[in-house]
């Protein structure tokens, strides 16, 4: 078997004005579902501590009542929000959103 090398030549990044590969066209994948999750907090504690849990027992997360909620998508947050009632339900009042 023969090897040899080759020298690829280095692509230059879109330019400005180019079309996207979507373009504004979001008729394209608005059915797509994707899955997005709200954290609340988190908690640290020792395996004992967990195996102690029980019904009406309390975990204390990190982050104060007032401080927003994250909005995930991926693993990586999008977006920040406040906790409300939506009818019997909870939901995100969107506050923030990253880019």
């Amino acid at each position: 078997m023969s090897v040899q090398s080759i020298k690829l030549s280095e692509l230059e990044k879109g330019k400005a004005g180019e079309k996207s590969l979507l373009g504004d066209n979001i008729e394209l994948i608005k059915d797509v579902k994707v899955n997005i999750q709200v954290m609340l907090g988190e908690a640290e504690l020792p395996v004992e501590e967990l195996f102690s849990l029980g019904r009406d027992s309390v975990v204390k997360l990190d982050r104060e009542i007032t401080s927003p909620v994250d909005i995930v998508l991926n693993g990586k947050v999008i977006a920040r929000g406040q906790l409300v009632a939506a009818e019997d339900n909870f939901g995100v009042q969107i506050t923030q959103i990253n880019t």
